[in-house]
């Protein structure tokens, strides 16, 4: 029963970037991005060293549900710098 809920229609990779992009900003006050892996869009965001503290605030759920666009969402955390290093565009 479950493949029901993520089992529906895509749109394109762009347009969903475009929203999670617009959208990330109300959700998190650190650096973020998003990319994709095996159908899902990935929304990362860095976070303090030394905080054990989510980048996400509270009620992020209610503005990025696990499900926009018929992409599954999943939200990361990832130590402050990662995002330059790690998750940058290669020119």
């Amino acid at each position: 029963m479950a493949n029901i809920y993520w089992n529906k229609e895509k749109v394109s990779k762009e347009e969903v970037f475009a929203e999670l992009m617009k959208k990330m900003p109300y959700v998190t006050d650190n650096a973020f991005t998003v990319r994709f892996d095996d159908g899902a869009a990935i929304c990362v965001s860095e976070r303090d060293q030394d905080s054990d503290e989510s980048p996400f605030k509270e009620g992020h759920y209610d503005i990025i549900p696990p499900q926009v666009l018929g992409w599954r969402v999943l939200k990361i955390m990832v130590p402050k710098g990662y995002i330059d290093v790690f998750y940058h565009d290669p020119q």
